[in-house]
């Protein structure tokens, strides 16, 4: 954390920001469900400043749910990267992309756990979610592609 971030927030605030990264990876990897079932999955999407975060965290309060912020962050999740995610990357129903395939089938399941994708997770939410709610700010245009590859309910936009 920067100086000028120091000076935003409070104590409580930087302590919540430092366990959330620190601690809760940890925590998802050792107690999130093995057999989870694509269907409880929810996605939103949107554009950066939109309110998909407010959004997410709304749906955060789900019994038993976990937000998964922003896996598609090219710079912040070295696998997406990995999997041949840029910026704006479009691709439509159809489309064949085995990378895409892998990478968002890990993302889907609450696989891809990294300190910035549980960044927003509350750490008593890091125990043992049901369900995810996965957040993006940079895959409105490959929302069909991921709709019709994944058993998910349809992606709020």
């Amino acid at each position: 954390m920067s100086l000028q971030d120091l000076q935003k927030y409070s104590l409580r605030e930087i302590a919540q920001r430092v366990s959330r990264r620190s601690l809760g990876p940890a925590l998802v990897r050792l107690t999130a469900a093995r057999d989870y079932d694509l269907a409880e999955t929810l996605v939103v999407a949107g554009s950066p400043r939109s309110g998909t975060t407010w959004l997410a965290e709304v749906l955060g309060t789900l019994p038993r749910s976990a937000i998964l912020f922003e896996p598609e962050h090219m710079l912040q999740v070295p696998a997406a990267r990995k999997a041949g995610l840029d910026w704006h990357v479009m691709k439509l129903p159809g489309d064949a992309w085995p990378e895409g395939d892998d990478y968002f089938e890990r993302v889907l399941r609450g696989r891809v756990v990294t300190p910035w994708t549980v960044s927003h997770l509350p750490l008593s939410r890091a125990i043992a979610p049901r369900r995810w709610i996965v957040k993006f700010v940079d895959a409105n245009l490959m929302l069909g592609w991921l709709a019709t590859r994944f058993p998910v309910r349809p992606p709020v936009l």
